[in-house]
């Protein structure tokens, strides 16, 4: 079943969730599960939300790449199962959580696999004495 659904005429096409394959919302430029809690990110989206988490602007890549089970929610293809490299400054911190990843789209992650990322990134600038911090309206925290 593809996981690109047409609707009518007047509709725009459903667009299905690559592990639970509910339909998905639109969210700014991500895709959301509602059902299952997973989201779809734009990398430009993931540096700047790490960024803004911790102060830093990281250097963002994938690593152990391999042929995935999934398929992309916007285009159906094929996705690639990896892991997130992620450099901020002089830290590289391990990121366990195996992802999907479409090379045009963005990456998927499953409930909680993004908050696992930012909980490890966050303690890895915050133990090393990094006291930038993220940034709020009006300055750091």
């Amino acid at each position: 079943m593809p996981y690109l659904e047409m609707a009518g005429p007047y509709r725009d096409p459903e667009v299905m969730c690559p592990a639970c394959h509910a339909t998905l919302r639109a969210f700014r430029q991500r895709l959301c599960c509602d059902a299952c809690e997973g989201i779809l990110l734009d990398p430009a989206d993931l540096a700047t939300s790490i960024s803004e988490l911790t102060g830093i602007d990281p250097e963002i890549g994938f690593v152990h790449e391999r042929p995935g089970k999934r398929t992309c929610p916007r285009c159906a293809l094929a996705m690639t199962a990896c892991r997130l490299d992620v450099k901020l400054m002089d830290k590289r911190p391990t990121l366990r959580p195996a992802l999907d990843r479409c090379a045009t789209h963005g990456v998927w992650f499953d409930a909680g696999e993004l908050a696992k990322v930012f909980e490890v990134l966050h303690r890895a600038v915050s133990s090393h004495g990094y006291r930038g911090g993220p940034l709020n309206v009006i300055g750091r925290f």
